[in-house]
């Protein structure tokens, strides 16, 4: 089971790439 922090920190970053708009890299590197 992974623990607590480190689901945070998933949507934390997962959240940072939205804001960093970030996922047009992420549509480039993983079509």
């Amino acid at each position: 089971m992974r623990s607590l922090n480190g689901a945070i920190l998933d949507a934390t970053a997962l959240i940072d790439f939205h804001w960093l708009d970030e996922w047009e890299w992420l549509e480039k590197y993983y079509p």
